[in-house]
Formats: C-alpha cells, sequence, structure tokens
C-alpha cells in the first residue's frame, strides 16, 4: 500500500510513503524490503542505553548495520529540527576505509557540511602524531572534498573519543565505516566510561566496506 504523505504529517508532504507489515524478525524484514526496493538508505530509531556499544552490539540495529549493503542512519534522541552541518567521520583511515569514503563525501555534499576526520589514538593502539597525520594525508589524496578538518584526539578508548569528541564540535551526525562480518564489534575493546552512561547519542550513520 502506497500514498502520498498525508497533510496532518508535515514531514511527509511530497513523500511517496510505502506501508508494509511482516511477521518475521525485525532485522530480517528490514534487509529484506530494503533489498526488495532498491532502498539507498535505511532509518531506524534506537532505544538502547547510552554509548555506541550498547546501541548497536546485540540488538535489531547491529544485526541491520552488519548486514545491510546500503547506509544505515540511526537515530536515538528525536528532534524538532535536524540540520546536518558538521558530520564527524572518525576512521583508522585505512586503505580498507578508502572504498566507502567517496559516499560519505557524496552524503556531505547534500547537505553542503563539513567533514571533521577524526582519529582517537588510545594508549592500546598508539601511533605518534607525525605517522597518523601522515596516514591522514594518504587516505584523502585523490579525493575532491569541500570544507573538512582534521584532529587527532587521545583518549582511553576509542568510542569514548567519538562522543568525547563529537559533543565538543557539536557534531550534528557521526559517520562510520563498517565490516558486515563483524558490525561495530570490532571499534571496541572495553567498557564504557561511566561518565557516557547517561549520555544522549548523536545520529549515526554506517556505511558498509
Amino acid at each position: 500500500m502506497s500514498f502520498i504523505g498525508k497533510s496532518f504529517l508535515p514531514f511527509f508532504k511530497g513523500v511517496k510513503v510505502i506501508e508494509s507489515v511482516q511477521f518475521i524478525h525485525a532485522f530480517t524484514g528490514i534487509i529484506n524490503e530494503s533489498e526488495k526496493n532498491n532502498i539507498d538508505l535505511i532509518v531506524m530509531g534506537s532505544q538502547g542505553a547510552s554509548g555506541l556499544q550498547e546501541m548497536f552490539i546485540g540488538s535489531n540495529t547491529e544485526k541491520v548495520v552488519r548486514r545491510s549493503k546500503v547506509p544505515v542512519l540511526v537515530i536515538k534522541k528525536g528532534k524538532k529540527d535536524f540540520p546536518i552541518k558538521d558530520i564527524l567521520f572518525a576512521s583508522d583511515f585505512s586503505k580498507e576505509c578508502k572504498k566507502t569514503f567517496q559516499k560519505i563525501i557524496d552524503f556531505a555534499n547534500i547537505f553542503d557540511a563539513t567533514i571533521h576526520l577524526l582519529y582517537v589514538n588510545t594508549i592500546h593502539n598508539f601511533n605518534t602524531t607525525p605517522a597518523i597525520e601522515n596516514k591522514i594525508d594518504k587516505f584523502i589524496k585523490g579525493f575532491k572534498m569541500g570544507e573538512y578538518t582534521r584532529r587527532i584526539y587521545n583518549d582511553i578508548s576509542i568510542e569514548k573519543g567519538i562522543l568525547s569528541y563529537g559533543r565538543d564540535i557539536k557534531a550534528d551526525l557521526i559517520a562510520l565505516n563498517t565490516h558486515g562480518r563483524s558490525g561495530l564489534s570490532q571499534l571496541f575493546n572495553g567498557s564504557i566510561g561511566q561518565e557516557l552512561a547517561n549520555h544522549a547519542l548523536r545520529p549515526v550513520i554506517t556505511f558498509r566496506i
């Protein structure tokens, strides 16, 4: 069943909406529908605890992220307005991650947004500043980018660094790469700091490598 967005839902104005009800596992139904309809982007809400790990690991959201071939946008806390002017792209800037970087640039260009490149340096995976800067230089070489910044952020965990820096710059969106075989679990090496337990997450968009 499809219809044009009703007047009592102003954000649907001019948007074609197709409704579908399936009596199967949520993540399976989402993946099946996205593939059947050649969906470009999956948007999901999350009611999980704060922190990227609780938000993804073991949840329907994590399963969709792991299996989806298209970007997945996850929104935890609803907002009246959702401007996208500052996108935080957190990465290890490996060659593998370059496969999807153009998609992130294209996404940012839609909103004329600034991309903030972030490398989180931790004690468990420490690199020198010159080595990281050289890695980022090689990573972005050949890409035509608009406004962007880059930052090396020292923290006790990758997750905490992402959330802390996102808060510092008031990022509108956090962009991450993910592997289909393991979702986002490879990002996390420890428990979440107590100070993040009640942190209201910013929206997160994932691009599968």
